[in-house]
């Protein structure tokens, strides 16, 4: 990303960000009603210059959830006021410790990614479903990546009360049942929207290539990554629903699940040669 006006813009809420994150751990010893005041304030911070910054780049023509790009930057300003309002509701949890270094990797994958071009639209019901699925998909993307949050806030439970080891102060986490209702209720949201918005992609996919198999489609990294994530999703899902097997499981699944997301999104752009850098939507 280019240092422009808009690089400055981006760089004023990522700073902002990463300063939350940084206090929140530096600050670990200090009183901890001068950690959150500090902590949500950068956050805070890092929320209204991000806002401004989308509402100008809207202003200016790009539209919401168009690329890739537009996509993390609604990931990061969602969890960013998650992180704010569970805060202020729930002080004596330690949230931003797993909230706080999601959101920094977001941004840091934002700025690796770079700043797409403004992709055009299709006109009529074309953009219509390209945009739903663009939504479908980020918006099963945050309920996953709730779970994913909820499974690793599990799993250091489990292993604080295997070794029955106390939290310091400031550092508490919810219940095991609270974390594994949530696990399990981002999960219930998230794969069924994943689910739709996948298939909506598959079928969008041969409508942009015309000319293209259904099969030539389907062998393209990022659908097979998405598919594979899909595959996982569903374990845990499955998993969940079962007594005995759920928990560490699922909380386990939902990890893998999550990382295997983020290579979907962000690690094929980078690494791997795939269409959909060229085409509309690129969070599919």
């Amino acid at each position: 990303m280019t240092l422009n006006l808009e690089g400055v813009r981006f760089f004023c809420f990522a700073a902002s960000y990463v300063s939350a994150a940084v206090l929140y751990f530096l600050a670990s010893r200090i009183n901890v009603h001068w950690r959150r005041i500090g902590t949500v304030g950068f956050a805070l911070a890092g929320l209204l210059a991000q806002t401004i910054y989308m509402v100008l780049r809207y202003q200016q023509g790009v539209v919401p959830l168009s690329t890739l790009y537009e996509a993390l930057l609604v990931l990061i300003w969602a969890l960013a006021l998650v992180y704010v309002v569970l805060d202020i509701e729930y002080p004596e949890q330690a949230l931003g410790a797993f909230l706080l270094p999601m959101i920094v990797v977001l941004v840091a994958a934002a700025a690796l990614l770079g700043e797409e071009q403004t992709r055009e639209l299709p006109e009529g019901m074309g953009r219509f479903w390209a945009m739903t699925h663009a939504a479908l998909l980020t918006v099963g993307a945050f309920c996953v990546g709730v779970s994913f949050i909820a499974g690793l806030m599990y799993l250091v439970q489990v292993r604080r009360l295997k070794a029955k080891k106390l939290p310091r102060s400031g550092w508490k986490l919810p219940s095991l049942e609270t974390l594994e209702r949530v696990n399990r209720r981002g999960l219930v949201l998230g794969f069924p929207m994943l689910t739709v918005g996948l298939l909506i992609g598959l079928v969008l996919a041969t409508a942009v290539k015309p000319g293209a198999s259904m099969w030539g489609s389907l062998l393209d990294p990022k659908v097979v990554s998405a598919i594979l994530t899909w595959f996982v999703l569903g374990a845990a899902v499955l998993l969940q629903r079962e007594p005995r097997l759920r928990g560490r499981r699922v909380a386990y699944l939902t990890t893998i699940a999550f990382v295997l997301l983020m290579f979907t999104m962000v690690g094929v752009e980078m690494f791997l040669d795939t269409w959909h850098r060229a085409r509309l939507g690129g969070v599919s």
